[in-house]
């Protein structure tokens, strides 16, 4: 097979679309819970290394999964799946409910959803950086995406790094929709 400028564009797409989503996650989330809620920094950086350690265990385990999955299409069975979660998940961590009423319950409460969007970031990033092995066996062709994956990555990351400094006052708006519009262009590119 094969692979088009078009399809190396399409699938380098989704690294900018994922990418765009980690550095926020790390300076939204201590912002939020440690100015709305009051809980201190330590804790809040203690629980986010906490669900970090975590990938240590579920991203070996979720590769093994994926490779253990009977399709054809194994990948996007992964991949469609696991960005609605995230982005459920993300919305409902930025955006927590106005009863928790313990600083106990807050923290709880965003440990549990940031490993939820961990988690799912974990497999969708695996679906996604194994997928070009399975599209096609031509190493160019894999190279190809690869790199086009990358360089849009990194673009994500300027991106996501320019915007939280440029617009640090309207921030939680701006990621909620940058997430709703990344899991619109998430599902349209792998529907293919």
């Amino acid at each position: 097979m094969v692979i088009t400028k078009i399809q190396s564009l399409k699938y380098g797409l989704t690294g900018l679309l994922v990418s765009s989503t980690s550095l926020p996650l790390y300076i939204v989330v201590p912002t939020i819970y440690t100015t709305t809620y009051g809980l201190s920094l330590a804790k809040v950086g203690i629980a986010l290394m906490l669900v970090r350690l975590m990938d240590a265990i579920t991203d070996p385990l979720v590769g093994r999964l994926i490779d253990k999955t009977g399709s054809s299409n194994k990948f996007k069975v992964w991949i469609t799946p696991s960005a609605i979660v995230m982005t459920v998940s993300y919305l409902a961590l930025i955006n927590p409910p106005d009863n928790l009423q313990s600083n106990f319950q807050v923290l709880l409460y965003m440990a549990a959803f940031t490993l939820v969007v961990s988690t799912t970031a974990g497999i969708l990033s695996i679906a996604l950086q194994a997928w070009p092995m399975q599209w096609t066996e031509a190493i160019s062709e894999q190279s190809e995406l690869i790199s086009r994956r990358e360089q849009l990555t990194f673009i994500g990351v300027i991106i996501a790094a320019t915007l939280i400094v440029v617009l640090v006052s309207a921030l939680v708006s701006l990621i909620v929709l940058l997430v709703l519009v990344r899991l619109v262009l998430l599902v349209v590119l792998v529907a293919e």
